[in-house]
């Protein structure tokens, strides 16, 4: 995960009665040119991008606090940031915070077990196919590496080894 400069914040805006509260809780990210764009994905896929990553079996799942959370890279170009999202019922907003911060500390101090990595290295693959099976998938595919000056092949997806995912891991 990135270095984040600056301070935490919260905002809060009370919304009266209502039974949910929406949290979005974000940072920078790589942009898709950066060289460590491909290890962002695969660490956000671990933490919330996929339907069972930790941060949904966490306040889902175990908690029972929001029916879908999820996260998301949003690619800018040369800039980006990362973004969970999710709407809890209100009187467990501040322990869905708390969750949702754990589970990236956690992210950061402890390494990805191999099961856990290679499912997410498989469903992403599986993903990959699924986006570029029609033409407007490739056609998107290749607007994107054009817009984001990535060239015709980036190389990066050979990277994300076990080892070399984990030995990155103090870096983020």
């Amino acid at each position: 995960m990135p270095n984040v400069v600056g301070r935490r914040s919260l905002t809060s805006i009370n919304r009266g009665d209502a039974p949910q509260s929406t949290i979005y809780l974000g940072m920078p990210a790589p942009a898709p040119s950066d060289p460590d764009y491909v290890k962002f994905v695969v660490m956000d896929s671990i933490l919330g991008g996929a339907f069972g990553s930790r941060i949904t079996s966490n306040i889902r799942e175990n908690k029972g606090y929001t029916y879908s959370p999820g996260s998301f890279i949003w690619g800018r170009f040369k800039t980006g940031y990362w973004v969970e999202a999710a709407d809890v019922t209100t009187e467990h907003t501040g322990n869905s915070i708390k969750e949702i911060l754990y589970e990236i500390q956690k992210m950061r101090d402890e390494p990805v077990g191999n099961a856990e990595l290679q499912g997410i290295k498989n469903y992403l693959t599986g993903l990959y196919v699924l986006q570029n099976s029609t033409r407007f998938g490739v056609i998107g595919q290749l607007e994107n590496s054009n817009y984001n000056e990535l060239g015709r092949y980036s190389g990066n997806g050979e990277e994300i080894s076990d080892r070399r995912q984990n030995d990155d891991r103090g870096r983020r």
